[in-house]
């Protein structure tokens, strides 16, 4: 679960760095877990779609907080 939020983390930074839109950022998040959460995803989707422009950082927070909620109940 570590290297999924590290990687996560990576494309942010990269994204951020190379100026790449909000939505595709978002789209690469949800590809990567994938394996994770379905409901996840429908979150994620329905958060950019609601705000058009959400900060990385808090599709990294949600990330953060579903993985833990996932580990506490597994």
């Amino acid at each position: 679960m570590k290297n999924i939020i590290l990687l996560a983390l990576f494309f942010i930074i990269l994204a951020s760095l190379i100026h790449v839109s909000k939505i595709i950022l978002i789209l690469i998040l949800i590809i990567i877990t994938k394996e994770i959460f379905v409901g996840f995803q429908q979150k994620i989707l329905s958060i950019a779609f609601q705000h058009h422009q959400v900060q990385p950082y808090t599709v990294l927070f949600l990330l953060g907080k579903n993985l833990y909620y996932y580990e506490r109940v597994k």
